[in-house]
């Protein structure tokens, strides 16, 4: 009995209920039985092997793999000839074909090479010679089980019905790689690997990855003068196959056609163009000899014909297409960037790594898409949407638990994140929501995704940031006399909130909408804030529909109240709720971005809406500008300029401004502050600190009053280990008689400055390792730091998992030096540095920066 045979009756014996298949852990205990495989072999094998997630392996996937991993230094020496392909299982050096041994760069798991002739020792080691002047190790490599001893290339698939149909193997020359902009995907997974230690792309991602409305060139052993392409949809069997028929002339080659070229010795070069319209995701590919396409059986996927199709923002044709080459490098290649937190007065930036190439982010994209209709994956629109509501748990067992709640036990805190690596490759390994995210996380993992899928994106932050809960742009807010927010009416303002904006055409506006030029930014959402279509979900809304205040698909309205609502400020007073002002500038007051091409941030709030007070803007909300009588208003000053510093005394103070020409009886005002600590919401306030004076009209008027804050104080310690520092400050003035009622408000939060970069040595460069010199000092004056913690992240730099350090108390306005070793992994653009620190004190303390390169 053949070694085949045994392992065919072996694998049998597990399928207890004959149904062709067993179980994973079947398969682990059958793998043990036979004796001759590592665990990380087994573990790789039952990631492989089970490629539709389905937690069984059938007969036919189990013996193509097995033997193909386990084909012996004799099968390779005597089976490689010119002309044969090859598999790399495993990532692996590429050397030059020389005397000597000169590293040229690495060969991916699972790419297809070609010999040049037969193996040779070279100093102990069995090399292989390619096509392309180079040579690798035989061991890294193996030939499919039915290409043992051919010298012709083999058909990569299944077999197909015998009569018409001739199903041809092929290869894809790695530049197609460079040419479809995908080979960022396959140098993360290398970098990946290479750091991991595995030399495994754990998350078998396809090693093809291409763009549609974009031509391939694909080498093919032929006799044939023409042919066709089939794609085959691996996660939708029933959808319609996308089928290339032949074109006359090369030149011909475009959407959804192809041309055969022949070479030499039956080799041909078959030139296929991707239709531009073609659903994102992962196909099957046939070459046939032919028209013939009818009754085509569909092929089981291998490495070698397991294909990925991205969106393509380079093709003038798609819906996603971006005309701008800066702009593409910036909002689709770029992987860091920049998102903006803090509050209007004080703006501030964190660090984020998006990621978008890394195989965890593009194993978890994949996961999404996969749930996705086809029908729905070939518009960005309808893509947009469905991954808005990806993003977040509300639905779908989805990636992100959004908590408000200031309790994070169970999860990390949101402010421990600085990008999507982490989060995305979690939920894809563990299956189950990440905790926890509040809404620039939520921004950072959409934004990955989007660029991974090859949609243009950015995160925007809006400070001032409108919940309207009734859908009429209005928020009301309403406040007791002594100035505490009483929570009525289900609206809020949060000091900011940050979404994702992506580029693309809007033919459906176009066709339905008296406006045109809808097209391009569009706001999309994954915070779970309010159910749309039955979903948490958001977007995508036309911005150029926004600054119009058109009600258009999808959540237009909600985006405008966002970032344009009205403000009536009410106070009830004798069981009466009295208007006391409406407030038409107050929300949306900016909309930050990275600047494109620096490390600057960018205004773009006239994107959203015309200038406040025109008749553009009044006009957006339906209605015009609305007054209220009053005799005088507030004034709210800080001394800080916006921001308190954390470990300093900041003080507040009040003024009543009295309108000219306005005369009324009071003589004696009522004035009072109050500074709570609050979620960025605007909800969840502690008081932190209250005063209260009762002025004359001209001591209100000429020296208010101050509220003392002491960030140094007791009161303040539960709100430093919380999200971010978020406050506001109201004042209220009110005379007895009633005649006068004033409220202000103005949001603020504590500052704590940025982990320092002192030094780099020597000049960072790729291969050099080099040592990062970061400072920080304890900004408080009567408070140690213990138990501090810094966690460092820099995927570029060798630091592409989290590295958590412990480092020594920190004395009150002590100073700490530390050192971060680097090593940049490739040439490119800059890599980002990231860093937290935390301690029992303090939390989220935050430092990015860009490390030059040499």
């Amino acid at each position: 009995m053949s070694e085949i045979e045994v392992v065919k009756q072996l694998f049998r014996s597990c399928d207890k209920d004959g149904s062709g298949a067993i179980s994973a852990s079947e398969l682990a205990k059958l793998l043990n039985l036979l004796g001759s495989f590592t665990r990380k072999e087994v573990a790789r094998m039952l990631e492989v092997i089970d490629v539709d997630d389905d937690g069984v392996v059938r007969y036919d996937e189990f013996i193509n793999w097995i033997f193909a991993w386990r084909q012996s230094p004799t099968d390779l020496r005597t089976s490689i000839r010119e002309g044969t392909v090859c598999i790399v299982k495993q990532a692996c050096t590429h050397w030059a074909h020389a005397s000597g041994w000169d590293r040229i760069g690495q060969l991916r798991a699972g790419q297809q090479v070609t010999a040049s002739g037969q193996p040779f020792e070279m100093t102990n080691h069995l090399m292989v010679p390619l096509t392309s002047s180079s040579m690798v190790e035989a061991k890294f490599l193996y030939i499919q089980p039915d290409q043992i001893d051919r010298r012709n290339i083999q058909p990569n698939r299944g077999d197909v019905p015998t009569g018409s149909h001739s199903d041809l193997g092929f290869i894809i020359p790695s530049d197609a790689l460079h040419q479809h902009r995908t080979n960022d995907f396959i140098e993360a997974s290398a970098d990946d690997a290479a750091e991991d230690g595995s030399e495994v792309d754990s998350f078998d991602n396809p090693s093809v990855i291409l763009r549609r409305g974009e031509s391939v060139r694909l080498s093919v052993k032929t006799s044939g003068s023409s042919h066709s392409v089939v794609f085959h949809d691996r996660w939708k069997g029933s959808a319609p196959p996308v089928v290339c028929l032949p074109a006359k002339v090369r030149a011909d080659v475009k959407d959804g056609l192809c041309f055969t070229e022949f070479v030499s010795g039956g080799l041909a070069d078959l030139w296929v163009g991707l239709p531009p319209s073609m659903p994102v995701g992962e196909y099957t590919v046939h070459i046939l000899q032919g028209t013939d396409v009818k009754d085509l059986v569909v092929p089981q996927a291998t490495p070698a014909n397991r294909v990925l199709i991205l969106m393509n923002p380079w093709c003038g044709s798609a819906e996603e297409f971006v005309s701008d080459e800066p702009c593409r490098q910036e909002y689709v290649m770029l992987e860091s960037g920049l998102i903006f937190t803090g509050s209007v007065n004080r703006k501030s930036s964190i660090g984020w790594e998006y990621g978008q190439f890394e195989p965890g982010v593009l194993a978890a994209t994949r996961k999404m898409l996969r749930a996705i209709p086809p029908e729905d994956r070939v518009s960005p629109i309808s893509i947009s949407r469905a991954m808005s509501a990806f993003c977040n748990s509300q639905d779908e067992n989805g990636v992100l638990v959004g908590n408000w709640s200031g309790d994070y036990s169970g999860g990390e805190n949101p402010t421990h994140w600085k990008g999507s690596v982490e989060i995305l490759s979690d939920w894809h390994k563990n299956r189950e929501p990440v905790k926890f995210g509040q809404c620039w996380v939520f921004a950072g993992i959409l934004t990955s995704v989007m660029r991974c899928i090859g949609i243009a994106a950015r995160p925007v932050t809006n400070f001032v940031s409108a919940h309207d809960t009734h859908g009429n742009r209005m928020i009301d807010e309403v406040y007791d006399e002594d100035g505490n927010k009483l929570d009525e009416t289900g609206d809020s303002i949060w000091n900011f909130h940050v979404w994702t904006e992506a580029w693309m055409a809007r033919p459906d506006l176009e066709r339905t909408s008296v406006a045109t030029g809808l097209g391009g930014w569009q706001a999309i959402d994954a915070t779970p804030q309010e159910l749309s279509g039955g979903a948490y979900q958001c977007g995508p809304a036309s911005l150029a529909a926004i600054k119009l205040g058109l009600s258009t698909p999808y959540d237009a309205d909600f985006v405008i109240g966002e970032v344009n609502a009205d403000v009536r400020r009410y106070v009830r007073t004798g069981g009466e709720l009295k208007l006391v002002k409406t407030i038409t500038d107050h929300v949306g007051r900016s909309i930050m971005t990275k600047a494109l091409g620096t490390w600057q941030g960018q205004d773009i709030v006239e994107r959203y809406k015309a200038p406040e007070g025109s008749a553009l803007e009044r006009a957006s909300l339906l209605r015009s500008a609305e007054s209220t009588a009053h005799l005088g208003s507030l004034i709210l000053d800080l001394n800080s300029g916006g921001a308190i510093v954390v470990g300093s005394t900041a003080t507040v103070t009040l003024k009543f401004v009295r309108f000219e020409g306005v005369n009324f009886s009071a003589e004696r005002l009522t004035l009072s502050l109050r500074a709570f600590a609050t979620e960025y919401t605007g909800r969840g306030r502690t008081l932190l600190a209250s005063a209260k004076a009762e002025l004359s009209i001209t001591e209100a008027e000429q020296t208010g009053m101050t509220l003392s804050l002491d960030t140094d104080g007791e009161q303040f310690e539960s709100m430093l280990r919380g999200s971010g520092f978020p406050m506001i400050i109201v004042g209220i003035a009110r005379s007895s008689d009633g005649e006068i009622l004033l409220v202000a408000e103005e949001a603020t939060d504590l500052v704590v400055a940025e982990i320092e970069l002192v030094s780099v040595e020597p000049k960072a460069a790729p291969g050099v390792k080099s040592t990062v010199t970061l400072r920080f000092t304890n900004p408080f004056k009567n408070r140690p730091l213990t138990s501090m913690r810094m966690t460092i992240k820099g995927r570029r730099l060798a630091v592409r998992r989290r590295k958590k350090l412990s480092l020594p108390d920190l004395g009150p306005g002590e100073t700490l030096n530390f050192d971060v070793d680097v090593k940049p992994i490739r040439r490119g653009r800059d890599p980002l540095l990231t860093i937290t620190l935390s301690s029992s004190e303090l939390e989220g303390v935050h430092g990015k920066h860009i490390i030059p390169l040499a």
